[in-house]
């Protein structure tokens, strides 16, 4: 019985955790409605300072590297594809995919996490990759 109580207080009191054990937290959800506002708002420049740099674009076979904000923006339609944009327009927040990784948005077409950028003092979420 004692066993019982156990069981039952750690099904009320430990938070639901995705099947691979990674839950989504509120910032999680935060971080990517804030990204959307910014897509949708067509504020370019605020989606690149959501990057973390230097940051891997993979277009098929070949990875891209863009090193800077500037290098972004110049490439911003190649990597803001139509697709890329329909994904994370029409993504529910609740059902984005958190692994060892960070987060995954769609089907891989951008990933994101926390992370403490070189010389930064806290962990911040960043975009960390695009597969548009």
């Amino acid at each position: 019985m004692k066993y019982l109580a156990v069981l039952i207080c750690f099904a009320l009191f430990i938070p639901a955790a995705k099947a691979d054990g990674y839950a989504l937290t509120p910032e999680d959800r935060a971080f990517f409605n804030d990204l959307k506002s910014a897509l949708i708002g067509e504020q370019k420049e605020q989606v690149a300072s959501f990057v973390a740099y230097p940051v891997s674009v993979y277009a098929g076979e070949k990875e891209i590297v863009l090193k800077n904000a500037k290098e972004f923006l110049s490439k911003y339609n190649q990597v803001i594809t139509a697709k890329v944009r329909s994904v994370i327009q029409h993504q529910n927040p609740d059902d984005l995919v958190k692994n060892w990784r960070g987060v995954m948005v769609g089907d891989g077409e951008m990933w994101f996490a926390r992370i403490k950028p070189d010389g930064a003092k806290q962990f911040e979420y960043k975009i960390i990759a695009f597969s548009p």
